[in-house]
């Protein structure tokens, strides 16, 4: 059991930004080491200190993943979407936001396409969309979002409903990653 303190270096690399797993890894160590403590002891053996500070371990780390949300939704962004109608061109974006759930809408003379937005977990400055796995959606300024190769800019009036539509709520509503992609119609 000694020789886990030797690898302690790769195994914090192992575990990474990943706070349940460094949790684990916490209350291992933490059973390891009272193990070690109290291998000599009458009254307590090593074996059940280990087994003890397991036990804890585990339920600590089952209550931390009930109680918490899926990382894509607790994650904050360096720099968040500023809910609005955006222009490309002929391309529009729009960000919709419900409490902590942000939806895009992005339309094209072909299609529109309705989707959840999180936040990137391998860099904070950036979206990830489902589906559009290349694709970064990035607020660069109060006025510009880039994405999918393009920077739409604010307009007060855009080609956009006022109303948000069945889909949008749909995907506001939704606690899971959401993708509907819809044709326009005579395309």
């Amino acid at each position: 059991m000694e020789s886990i303190f030797q690898y302690l270096a790769e195994i914090l690399k192992a575990v990474g930004n990943s706070q349940t797993a460094l949790a684990a890894l916490m209350f291992t160590l933490l059973a390891v080491l009272a193990s070690l403590l109290f291998k000599d002891s009458k009254g307590l053996s090593g074996l059940s200190a280990f087994v003890a500070l397991l036990a804890f371990a585990f339920f600590v780390v089952i209550t931390f993943n009930k109680a918490s949300p899926p990382a894509f939704q607790r994650s904050t962004s360096i720099n968040p979407l500023q809910v609005g109608n955006y222009e490309s061109d002929s391309y529009y974006l729009e960000v919709l936001q419900r409490g902590e759930r942000i939806c895009i809408r992005v339309m094209s003379r072909n299609a529109s396409t309705v989707a959840s937005v999180y936040v990137d977990s391998n860099n904070p400055n950036f979206y990830q969309v489902p589906n559009y796995s290349d694709w970064n959606l990035m607020q660069k300024s109060a006025t510009t979002i880039s994405f999918g190769g393009r920077d739409y800019t604010r307009e007060a009036e855009s080609g956009f409903p006022q109303n948000i539509d069945q889909v949008e709520q749909d995907c506001l509503g939704s606690k899971n990653r959401f993708f509907v992609n819809t044709p326009n119609k005579g395309r």
